[in-house]
This record gives C-alpha cells, sequence and structure tokens, in this order.
C-alpha cells in the first residue's frame, strides 16, 4: 500500500487552498495521478483544508477496503469448512480440519479489521474536531452562515457513513474471532 502525507493551509483573502502531497508507491500503480484526478473532482464539491486530511485518510481506506472481499470470502469459507455457518446443520470433526490453514486466515483477517477500524477511529477523531472549529467559525463570522452549514452537512455525512464502516467492521471482527474461538 502507497504511503501519504499531506499539508494544506487556507489563504481567506485569495480563498485558496495550498497542499503539498507527498506519496511513496509502485509506479505501476499511479497513485499520484490517481490522488491528482480525485482531488481536482472534489475540489468544485467539498474540498475544505479541514477535510483534506479526511480526504486523504479515506483515499488510504478505500484502496485497503480493495482486500475487505477477499477477507469476507476468506471468513464464509472458513464458516464453510468448520460447518460453523448458521444455515449449515452439518457437523464436522475438528481432526479433519486444515487448522494451520484456517488459523492463519483468520489472523490475517482480525488483523486487517483490526487495522482499518483504527483508521476510521482516527477518521471520526478529526472529522468530530472539524465540526467543533466549523461551528466556531460560523459563531465568530456570521457571514459564513450558509457556507458553512453545508459543510457541516458534508462532515455530517462523512461521520455517519464511517459509523455505518465501523459497525460492518466490527461484525466481520466478530465472526473472525468466533471462528478463531472454535478452532483454537
Amino acid at each position: 500500500n502507497p504511503f501519504w502525507c499531506v499539508a494544506a493551509s487556507w489563504d481567506p483573502e485569495r480563498r485558496i487552498t495550498y497542499a503539498f502531497l507527498h506519496c511513496t508507491s509502485d509506479p505501476a500503480v499511479e497513485s499520484i495521478p490517481r490522488i491528482k484526478r480525485f482531488l481536482t473532482k472534489m475540489a468544485a464539491q467539498a474540498i475544505h483544508p479541514i477535510l483534506l486530511p479526511v480526504l486523504i485518510m479515506d483515499l488510504e481506506t478505500n484502496l485497503t477496503l480493495q482486500d475487505d472481499e477477499r477477507f469476507t470470502m476468506d471468513i464464509n469459507q472458513v464458516e464453510n469448512e468448520t460447518k460453523q455457518n448458521p444455515s449449515s446443520g452439518n457437523t464436522v470433526d475438528p481432526l479433519d480440519l486444515d487448522l494451520q490453514s484456517i488459523v492463519q486466515r483468520l489472523n490475517g483477517c482480525s488483523v486487517f479489521l483490526s487495522l482499518i477500524e483504527r483508521e476510521s477511529d482516527a477518521v471520526l477523531l478529526h472529522l468530530d474536531k472539524a465540526h467543533r472549529a466549523i461551528l466556531d467559525l460560523q459563531s465568530t463570522s456570521p457571514s459564513l452562515g450558509e457556507s458553512s452549514r453545508t459543510l457541516i452537512r458534508r462532515v455530517d455525512f462523512l461521520i455517519d457513513s464511517r459509523k455505518d464502516l465501523i459497525l460492518r467492521l466490527q461484525n466481520l471482527q466478530r465472526r473472525s474471532q468466533t471462528q478463531l474461538s472454535f478452532v483454537c
């Protein structure tokens, strides 16, 4: 996965956001051109310097979530192999299982899900700070009323989306932990 680093500042007189983005990744992945396209596309809709770190965190999470399908399939396969799938009425002899493979796959799922959950927690903390900063700005500069309300709606949407993601990840984490406890 690529490594991201971003810094941004806002010039209120010129109403311009200046940003520095550093990314190290495999050139074949074309991370930097993809990020530039994404930021250019989003700039007209939602970019504000206070949200730039969140956009970068979301890019990182989206890249990592590409693994989500594989890990969900692994958990489904383990549930089928161990006959722990809720719809399965059959039982399996634990000695017939390839426990090393099962534990390895489940540990991989568990580590991945913990990482994404921590990233999501960090995004939620930043969004909460952004929400409070916007409210403070709104109270000190009433002329920014409409634009700050729009920005707050965007932040609230991002918060709700991230909370939904965390619930999904927690469910997958429980499924992988249940399987780990079964095979260990």
